[in-house]
C-alpha cells in the first residue's frame, strides 16, 4: 500500500515539473493551470478590480480565433494603416488647385528666375558722359545733297548750351515738314527739337528729320471707334472720357498707356480696358542690412502650420513689418475696427496705396489670400518692368493681370508645369515664405542653417520638407551676410523665437517631442535617456523601428485618448497580435538591448518576454512616460528567467507583463490580468535581478 501511494505521489511530481516544457520555455509554462475560478487577490473595497485603473474602458478588439502556430513560417503581421498625409514629403493644395512653380518645378531647390526678364545692362551704359569745360565741341548740320540748305556748324565750349536751329518750310520735301535733328540718317523721330537747347558732351553730326503734317489716331471703345487727327509731335487733344467699366488705356502691345502725355509719330490705336494700370511710383522701402528679423511665426501648438493658407490681415501684418519707413497717415475699411489686432498694418497700407478696399469698401482680413491677390498687393514693391509676363490663365482684361505679369517679372512668381499662374489658387503659409524671401532679396543657405548653434525646430515641418529653408529663414531673426562670390547668405547668429509650449513631453504626428527651456530638442540627448534628431524627433536609432512604432501609436491612439486610455490600448495590441517564438534570453546586467528584440518582433509577429517586453517598453515611451524593462525570475519552485515592464505613474511603479498574459489568453484562460499591477497584487511572485 505504501509503495502505491509512493509510486503515485510521483507520478504527480513528475507531471507538474514536466508537463510545462510541452507548452514553451517562458515564464507562464512553469505554473499548472488556473482553478476556474479567479485567484483571490487584495480587492479594493468598491470591488473594482486592482489591476484596471477606473473609469478606463476596455479598447481591446475581439481575440481571433487561435490557430495552430508553425514556427518555421513568418506569420501575417496585422498591417498597420498607413500614416496620415503630412507636409514632410507633399506640399498640400486645395482642392482644384494646380500648385505653384516652386512646389512642382523643383521642391528641392530655388526656381530660377524667369528667363525672358531683360537684364539691366551695366551701370556704366546709363551714365551720361559729362562735358569737359576746357574742351571744343561741333555740330555739324546735313540737310540733302545740296550743302548750301544745310545750316552753319555750331561750336559750342564744354558746359555752355546751344540752340538746335530751325529750318525753312521751303526746304521740306512735299507733303512733309521739318520736325528735327538726329545722329540716325533713317530716323523718323528726332533727338533734339527745332529750338531745343542741349548741352554736348561730344562732336554732332545730326541729320535733318521729315515727317508727315499729321497722323490719325484710332480709340477703340467696345467694339466702337473714334478717330482723331493729330499733328506729328503733338500730343492728342480730343481724348475720349472712358465709360463705366473701363479704367485705361493700352497700345497696340497691350501696354498701358497714357494718350495725354503721348507724342504722336505714327498712326496709333488705343483701346480702352477694363484693367487697372500699375501706378508708377517709387517702391516703399523695406527693411535691409545684415540683420534679419523674422516677419513668421508658428502657432501656440508650437507648429508652423506650412500648407494653411495666409490671410489678407496675416499678409498685411507681414508687409507693415518689413516697411522701412511707415506714413503716419491711416485709410479706412469698413470692416477693420480700430481695436483690431491688424488694423495699424492695413489702415497704413490703404494709405500708401499698397492694399484697396472692395467695392463696399472692406479689406476682408478673414479671408484667405489668393496668388492674384497677393500679386497686385507686392506689385507696389517691385519697378514697373518694360516686358512684362503673361499665362495663358490670365487674360489681358483682368484687372489684375497688369500686377500679375511685373511681379512675376521680377522674379516673385512663376508658373506651374502647364504655364499656368492659378491667380485663383489660395496661397500657403509655405509658398507665402518663398515669395515673401524673394521680395527681400534672401537667399536661405541650407549650411548656414544647419551650423546654427540654435535653431527653432517646427514638427511639422522637417529638414526633408521642400520650403524648409526658406522657412527657417523667415520664422527665424539672424545676423548674417552674403557671399559675393555664391550668393548665398551665411549665418555669424541667430536668436530664434521660444516655443509657445511649456517645457516637457509632445506627441505630435504620432512622435515625440521635447521642449527644454522654450525649444525643441534636437540633435541631442536628455536626462532620461532619450536621443532626438536634427528634426527634435526622439529616435531609437533605427529608422524602421521609429516607423514602425509611429505607425502603431498612430493606429491604436488618438488625441482624444487620456494617458492610461492610450497606454491600455498599446498594451493589448502587443498582447494581442503576437504570439510566442523562443528566442536568446538576454543576459544578466545587459543594457540597450531593447531596439535590436522589438524590431525583430515587430517583423515577425513573434518573440519571447524579452520581445514582448521591449515593444510595449518602447511604445510607451514614445507617450513620454518614464519606463524601464525588468529582468529577474518568476516561480514559486523552480525560478525561471524572465522580463516585464515597469512604468512610472502618478509617482509610483506599476507592472506590466503583457507576453505572460498572451500565454494564458492563448490557452483560453482570461482570469489573469497583468496589466498595471504591483509585485504585492501580483498572482504570482516575481524576482528581480
Amino acid at each position: 500500500m505504501n509503495k502505491k501511494i509512493f509510486s503515485a505521489f510521483a507520478i504527480c511530481l513528475l507531471l507538474i515539473f514536466a508537463l510545462p516544457s510541452a507548452f514553451g520555455s517562458d515564464a507562464s509554462d512553469i505554473y499548472p493551470l488556473p482553478p476556474d475560478e479567479p485567484i483571490e487577490t487584495n480587492t479594493p473595497g468598491n470591488g473594482e478590480s486592482p489591476y484596471i485603473i477606473p473609469d478606463t474602458p476596455d479598447l481591446r478588439e475581439p481575440t481571433p480565433p487561435l490557430e495552430p502556430v508553425d514556427e518555421n513560417t513568418t506569420p501575417i503581421v496585422p498591417p498597420l494603416e498607413p500614416t496620415p498625409a503630412e507636409f514632410e514629403n507633399i506640399t498640400p493644395t486645395p482642392e482644384n488647385v494646380a500648385p505653384t512653380d516652386f512646389e512642382i518645378i523643383d521642391p528641392t531647390s530655388e526656381p530660377a528666375p524667369p528667363e525672358n526678364v531683360t537684364p539691366t545692362p551695366p551701370e556704366i551704359e546709363n551714365i551720361t558722359p559729362t562735358p569737359d569745360p576746357l574742351a571744343w565741341y561741333a555740330i555739324e548740320f546735313w540737310v540733302s545733297e545740296e550743302g548750301y540748305l544745310s545750316p552753319a556748324p555750331l561750336t559750342v565750349q564744354g558746359g555752355e548750351s546751344v540752340r538746335m536751329p530751325e529750318l525753312s518750310p521751303v526746304v521740306a520735301p512735299s507733303g512733309k515738314r521739318f520736325v528735327g535733328w538726329s545722329a540716325d540718317m533713317d530716323a523718323i523721330v528726332p533727338d533734339y527739337r527745332p529750338g531745343e537747347n542741349i548741352t554736348p558732351a561730344r562732336n554732332l553730326f545730326l541729320y535733318a528729320v521729315f515727317a508727315p503734317e499729321s497722323y490719325e489716331i484710332i480709340y477703340q471703345i467696345d467694339m466702337n471707334e473714334i478717330r482723331e487727327t493729330v499733328p506729328t509731335g503733338s500730343v492728342p487733344q480730343q481724348i475720349p472720357i472712358l465709360p463705366e467699366g473701363f479704367y485705361s488705356w493700352l497700345d497696340e502691345n497691350g501696354n498701358f498707356i497714357n494718350p495725354a502725355v503721348t507724342e504722336i509719330w505714327n498712326v496709333r490705336v488705343f483701346t480702352a480696358s477694363n484693367m487697372r494700370p500699375v501706378p508708377e511710383i517709387t517702391p516703399p522701402a523695406l527693411k535691409s542690412g545684415d540683420e534679419h528679423e523674422a516677419f513668421m511665426s508658428g502657432f501656440e501648438d508650437g507648429l508652423f502650420h506650412p500648407g494653411r493658407s495666409l490671410t489678407r490681415a496675416q499678409t498685411a501684418k507681414i508687409l507693415y513689418g518689413l516697411l522701412a519707413d511707415p506714413i503716419e497717415e491711416l485709410a479706412d475699411f469698413t470692416d477693420v475696427p480700430e481695436d483690431a489686432w491688424y488694423a495699424a498694418p492695413v489702415r497704413v497700407l490703404g494709405a500708401m496705396g499698397i492694399v484697396t478696399p472692395d467695392e463696399n469698401g472692406a479689406f476682408r482680413g478673414n479671408d484667405a489670400i489668393t496668388r492674384a491677390e497677393f500679386a497686385a498687393i507686392l506689385a507696389a514693391f517691385v519697378p514697373v518692368s518694360e516686358n512684362p509676363l503673361s499665362f495663358p490663365d490670365v487674360p489681358s482684361d483682368r484687372p489684375d493681370a497688369a500686377a500679375i505679369g511685373n511681379t512675376a517679372a521680377a522674379g516673385l512668381f512663376g508658373g506651374n508645369e502647364e504655364g499656368l499662374f492659378m491667380p485663383d489658387g489660395i496661397l500657403t503659409r509655405a509658398q507665402a515664405a518663398v515669395v515673401f524671401n524673394r521680395l527681400l532679396g534672401r537667399n536661405a543657405n541650407t549650411d548656414a542653417i544647419h551650423a546654427a548653434a540654435r535653431l527653432r525646430i517646427f514638427p511639422d515641418v522637417p529638414r526633408s520638407f521642400w520650403a524648409y529653408d526658406q522657412i527657417m529663414e523667415a520664422s527665424t531673426s539672424h545676423v548674417g551676410f552674403v557671399d559675393s562670390e555664391t550668393g548665398l547668405e551665411s549665418w555669424m547668429s541667430a536668436n530664434p523665437d521660444p516655443v509657445p509650449l511649456a517645457d516637457g513631453f509632445y506627441n505630435i504626428n504620432s512622435r515625440l517631442y521635447h521642449v527644454l527651456d522654450g525649444q525643441f530638442l534636437y540633435s541631442t540627448s536628455d536626462s532620461q535617456g532619450y536621443v532626438y534628431n536634427a528634426d527634435g524627433q526622439s529616435t531609437t536609432g533605427n529608422d524602421e523601428l521609429d516607423e514602425f512604432l509611429a505607425n502603431i501609436i498612430a493606429k491604436w491612439t488618438n488625441d482624444d485618448m487620456t494617458r492610461n486610455q492610450k497606454i491600455r490600448a498599446l498594451y493589448n495590441y502587443v498582447r494581442d497580435y503576437y504570439t510566442y517564438l523562443a528566442r536568446d534570453h538576454v543576459a544578466k546586467g545587459s543594457t540597450g538591448w531593447e531596439p535590436a528584440y522589438a524590431l525583430a518582433f515587430f517583423q515577425r509577429g513573434k518573440g519571447n518576454c524579452y520581445s514582448f517586453s521591449s515593444a510595449f517598453y518602447l511604445l510607451v515611451r514614445q507617450l513620454g512616460l518614464e519606463a524601464q524593462t525588468v529582468m529577474g525570475d518568476i516561480g514559486p519552485v523552480n525560478h525561471r528567467p524572465h522580463c516585464w515592464v515597469r512604468i512610472k505613474l502618478d509617482g509610483s511603479w506599476r507592472l506590466f507583463d503583457p507576453e505572460l498574459e498572451m500565454s494564458y489568453r492563448r490557452r483560453g484562460i482570461t482570469s489573469y490580468n497583468l496589466y498595471n499591477f504591483t509585485y504585492a497584487t501580483s498572482p504570482f511572485q516575481y524576482f528581480v535581478w
